[in-house]
């Protein structure tokens, strides 16, 4: 897993966001919400995926190891890795999100 936490003191957007990471229109991200509450548990995919806090904060675990991604934070979770994501917050949490094969 890479995690990219985001550093800078400017107000984000989601334009920023795409800007900084280098996302073009042409790629397949989408925006994934997880309302107040939500839980998905363990599951993995086959390709690598791309996740990236737009809104609100995200509990993660991925293999057992737990981290809290803020907006502006940038994971790549490599395929076939099992992981679960949280909001156990008051407010919902907005993502964009990209799968991968390499």
């Amino acid at each position: 897993m890479i995690i990219s936490r985001w550093q800078g003191t400017q107000e984000l957007s989601l334009d920023k966001i795409k800007k900084y990471y280098h996302i073009r229109d042409d790629q397949d991200f989408k925006i994934e919400k997880f309302d107040s509450g939500t839980v998905i548990k363990d599951h993995y995919h086959h390709l690598l995926e791309i996740r990236i806090i737009t809104e609100g904060q995200l509990l993660c675990n991925i293999s057992g190891n737990q981290l809290l991604l803020r907006p502006g934070d940038r994971i790549e979770i490599p395929a076939n890795t099992k992981h679960a994501y949280s909001n156990n917050y008051p407010d919902s949490c907005s993502c964009l999100v990209g799968y991968y094969s390499f």
